[in-house]
C-alpha cells in the first residue's frame, strides 16, 4: 500500500524501494507468488533490481529459462554483481548449456577467487562433461580454500570427493596427507602419501 501511494504521489524511487522490500520478505518467506507480484509491481516502475529479484524467484521455481531472462537483463546494467551472475550460471547448469556456465562460474571466479559455490558448480560441471583432469583441480581449489579458512572438514570432504573422480590423483593424495598432517593426524598422513 505504501508503495502503491507513493506512486501516486510521483516518488518512483521510494515506491521502488518499498516493492523490493516487500519482494525480499516474501522470498525470505517462501511465498514467491507474492514475491514475484511485487517484482512486477517494481519493474513497473523502472526498477533493475526487480530484475535480479524476480531472477530469483524464477530460478526457486525451477523456471530456468525465465530465471535467465530476467538475471539478463539485470546483468546487462549491473554485470558486476556475483550473486546475479553465480544464479544465471545455475540456470544454465539446469539448461543444460555447460560451456556457457563454465564461462560465468570462470568469470566470478576471476574476480573472486575463493567464491566457494563457483569452484563446487565448476568441479560439477566438468564432471557431468567428462572432463576428469578439470573437475578435480577445481575439488582440490576448494579444498584449498576450505584449509585457508581453518574448515578442515569441508576441505577433507572436497578432496574426497577429487579422489572419489580420480582415486589415483597423487597431487589429491598429497594435499589429503598434508591436510591429515596439519591436524595431527599421522597415521592417516602416512597412508596417504
Amino acid at each position: 500500500a505504501l508503495g502503491d501511494l507513493l506512486a501516486r504521489e510521483g516518488q518512483e524511487l521510494e515506491a521502488r524501494k518499498e516493492f523490493e522490500a516487500v519482494a525480499e520478505i516474501y522470498i525470505a518467506q517462501d511465498q514467491l507468488d507474492r514475491a514475484q507480484a511485487a517484482c512486477q509491481r517494481a519493474i513497473q516502475l523502472k526498477s533493475i533490481d526487480a530484475h535480479h529479484l524476480l531472477g530469483d524467484i524464477h530460478l526457486r521455481k525451477g523456471l530456468y529459462e525465465e530465471a535467465r531472462g530476467e538475471l539478463e537483463k539485470f546483468l546487462k546494467i549491473k554485470a558486476a554483481v556475483l550473486p546475479a551472475q553465480y544464479k544465471l550460471g545455475v540456470c544454465l547448469v539446469q539448461k543444460g548449456s555447460l560451456d556457457d556456465a563454465l564461462a560465468v562460474f570462470g568469470k566470478i571466479l576471476g574476480r573472486q577467487a575463493d567464491h566457494v559455490e563457483a569452484l563446487e558448480r565448476m568441479a560439477e560441471v566438468y564432471q557431468k562433461k567428462g572432463a576428469t583432469r578439470d573437475a578435480v583441480a577445481q575439488y582440490l581449489g576448494l579444498a584449498q580454500v576450505f584449509a585457508a579458512q581453518k574448515i578442515m572438514n569441508r576441505a577433507e570432504e572436497t578432496i574426497r570427493k577429487a579422489l572419489g573422480i580420480d582415486g589415483a590423483n597423487v597431487d589429491a593424495h598429497k594435499r589429503l596427507a598434508e591436510l591429515f598432517e596439519a591436524r595431527g593426524m599421522r597415521k592417516e598422513a602416512a597412508q596417504s602419501y
